[in-house]
């Protein structure tokens, strides 16, 4: 075994062509997002907040589905290429989808968005198996910069999605008719998305190898008995659902939330939150660039860069806070614009007929914005970028290369799976519990759950803090101990 394990060498190639495969699905899912609510917005008026929190509820729950059914079958398999072959169709198809959406009547929409968003979790379920690859086609000597490499190109791609979304703008709305359906700023990015998607799943096919154990690495002894320590195992589990409930509130809750509070129109909300995003994006790729080309991992630990970050995720809650010793409440909506127009539209109307409503500030209903503080807008796009740009990219990183750490030389697909699920488990039911709140409520009692279960998961990190290392430091110290015992 021991010569086997220095013989062994990441397969770099692979690895390369799986990034770029993710960096085309970052691409994807990040030049689409910022439109999404917008859209509705335009195509239906009526539609609530409630709604667009069950639009991620139904993609969450294609990725879980999809990402346990993933793991199981590459590790069955012992390959990866199916499920990620799998997903890019997905993409494609759900893209197609999007496309259809305009022909459909005030009752069909809403429904589509839905079919729109299943299929696109369950892309992503089976697409994130990548992580799985990564870990198997590197040695742990390698595995910092392997990790580092392929959560640079998607980082480049969260850049890019929405630069492309803010120079789709410029192509307006209704936009250049083609095919039947139209071509504007909430719909070029899924044209360009299918493109890029083809250009993807031919590379999969082609040109990539996603058998699992080519370094010839994996200990079948181990494999066999799971011998990992499951308290350290638990605990990254609870910290990748933490990351995944805070990226998902600022995305759930993020743009209708803006739209309030800064009183945008759907238009401003799409080429602002683009804007930041594509700062999102370059604070990304920093931090992966750090680790590719700097080896940061020599200068600080995955156990203090995770501690870090969690600190900086509760400071970056503590200042959007609305404070009550802020003295501007939420304005109520002004509407701009006749919605009437667009209540009663006839199904087949042409686009180029409709009077597009805009509204800005607090929905009438929601009673609480007349008491909650309006947070400054800097602060909270600051905020913003700190925490999707720097705090949680710099703890996912450390995380990915720990976990795969702590699971050793076995077959990590099953666990790679369980990992992504635990990402997405809470984000089933969240965005459904947290635009319910958020409607009722207001912004209070989420940021006060959220820092709540900050604090839980640094208190855990601080306790477990000794056993949150890699199996093979692990099983080294058990050695030395048993050997001072003797």
């Amino acid at each position: 075994m021991e010569q086997i394990k220095e013989e062994a060498k990441t397969d770099w190639k692979s690895i390369y062509v799986v990034t770029l495969v993710a960096f085309i699905g970052s691409v994807h899912t990040h030049c689409i997002a910022p439109g999404i609510w917008p859209y509705m917005k335009m195509m239906e008026p009526g539609v609530s907040e409630n709604f667009y929190g069950l639009l991620h509820s139904v993609a969450s729950f294609g990725t879980v589905f999809t990402a346990l059914i993933a793991g199981y079958v590459s590790n069955v398999k012992k390959d990866t290429k199916a499920p990620m072959v799998f997903g890019k169709v997905m993409a494609i198809f759900s893209c197609i989808l999007y496309l259809m959406i305009e022909l459909m009547n005030r009752h069909e929409r809403l429904g589509m968005f839905l079919l729109f968003e299943l299929l696109l979790g369950i892309s992503g379920g089976a697409a994130q198996i990548y992580r799985t690859h990564i870990a198997m086609a590197s040695t742990e000597k390698d595995r910092p910069r392997a990790v580092g490499i392929s959560s640079l190109a998607p980082a480049i791609g969260l850049f890019i999605g929405p630069v492309g979304q803010v120079l789709f703008t410029l192509i307006g709305y209704p936009g250049i008719p083609i095919f039947g359906v139209h071509l504007n700023l909430y719909t070029a990015p899924i044209w360009m998305t299918i493109v890029i998607s083809v250009i993807g799943l031919y590379l999969l096919v082609k040109h990539f190898n996603g058998k699992m154990d080519q370094l010839g690495a994996i200990n079948k002894e181990v494999d066999e008995k799971r011998d990992y320590d499951v308290t350290a195992v638990i605990v990254c589990l609870v910290t990748k659902m933490l990351v995944s409930l805070c990226t998902f509130n600022f995305m759930t809750i993020g743009p209708p939330y803006t739209m309030t509070v800064f009183q945008w129109t759907p238009a401003e909300s799409v080429l602002y939150l683009s804007v930041c995003m594509g700062l999102v994006g370059l604070n990304i790729c920093f931090w992966n660039g750090a680790y590719v080309f700097f080896n940061l991992r020599k200068r600080i630990s995955e156990r203090r860069a995770i501690i870090f970050s969690i600190s900086m995720l509760l400071l970056a809650y503590l200042l959007t806070y609305p404070w009550s010793f802020l003295k501007a409440t939420i304005p109520y909506a002004n509407v701009t614009s006749s919605v009437e127009s667009v209540l009663h539209m006839q199904v087949g109307m042409d686009l180029d007929d409709v009077d597009v409503p805009g509204s800005t500030g607090c929905n009438p209903a929601f009673a609480w914005c007349a008491e909650t503080p309006a947070v400054n807008m800097y602060v909270f796009l600051g905020s913003l970028i700190v925490v999707l740009g720097f705090a949680l990219p710099l703890c996912l990183i450390n995380l990915d290369i720990l976990f795969s750490k702590i699971l050793g030389n076995i077959r990590q697909g099953t666990m790679q799976g369980v990992f992504i699920v635990s990402g997405e488990c809470l984000n089933v039911i969240g965005p459904i519990a947290l635009t319910r709140l958020y409607t009722w409520k207001g912004p209070k009692p989420i940021w006060q759950f959220e820092v709540i279960f900050i604090l839980l998961c640094f208190l855990l990190w601080i306790i477990f803090y000794k056993r949150m290392i890699g199996h093979s430091k692990r099983v080294a110290t058990m050695s030395q101990m048993s050997e001072f015992a003797c």
